[in-house]
């Protein structure tokens, strides 16, 4: 009995330090589980945060995106704004000088032809200008019938289509292209006809014959220039 009790009472009290350990054992698990689900729903809302905070700034950034965009509308309506104002004065103050630019380059197609250069400059700087200005009539400081007439890619596109280069040939297309009626062309070297042919000419593409069947192979010719004089 004294061995065995002493040895009972230990286990008695072991048991209980057991049981003791046991409980608080289970008491740590359900506070873990506990802090594992706050854990989960903590990284469910911190995942939630991010894409809602992600999904702010691809928004903030289109919309800056959009504001600057808009900036640079209103910025260049603004010198849109400026220009138009300037064209519009402008469209003004030539529309009172149409007259007289007018005026001159219909004189200049309708009388000139026939004469060459030195006589051509001699009428419309010594004689017509001068009058019209002693006339008082309108037109714009600095004119020339060409100015009217004829502009830089015109003249860029008759010299693609054979027309030289020189100040006479150039009065002389613009003569061409402007008067009511084909003009008589004192034409020796055949420059003005090589051009005219040039200028007037367009390409035929044959079309597939219609008595061909629609699985029968036909080969088209190459375009062929056409003049349409």
């Amino acid at each position: 009995y004294e061995v065995v009790e002493p040895k009972r009472q230990l286990l008695l009290a072991a048991n209980v330090k057991l049981d003791d350990a046991n409980t608080m054992l289970i008491q740590v698990r359900e506070h873990v589980a506990e802090l594992e689900q706050k854990l989960a729903e903590l990284s469910e809302q911190f995942e939630a945060a991010t894409a809602e905070k992600n999904e702010a700034v691809a928004q903030a950034e289109k919309t800056q995106t959009r504001a600057n965009m808009a900036d640079r509308l209103v910025n260049g309506l603004a010198d849109e704004k400026v220009r138009w104002t300037k064209a519009v004065e402008s469209f003004g103050v030539q529309e009172a000088q149409f007259v007289g630019d007018v005026l001159l380059a219909s004189a200049f197609v309708s009388y000139v032809g026939a004469f060459n250069l030195a006589i051509r400059n001699a009428l419309v700087n010594d004689k017509w200008i001068p009058d019209m200005a002693e006339r008082k009539i309108p037109m714009t400081a600095g004119m020339q019938p060409l100015t009217m007439l004829v502009d830089d890619a015109g003249i860029a596109h008759w010299a693609t289509q054979g027309l030289p280069s020189d100040s006479m040939s150039i009065q002389n297309g613009a003569i061409v292209c402007n008067c009511k009626r084909w003009p008589i062309l004192i034409d020796p070297q055949l420059q003005g006809i090589t051009w005219i042919k040039s200028k007037h000419v367009q390409e035929v593409i044959a079309e597939r014959p219609a008595e061909l069947d629609a699985d029968e192979e036909w080969l088209a010719p190459p375009p062929v220039v056409q003049e349409m004089i």
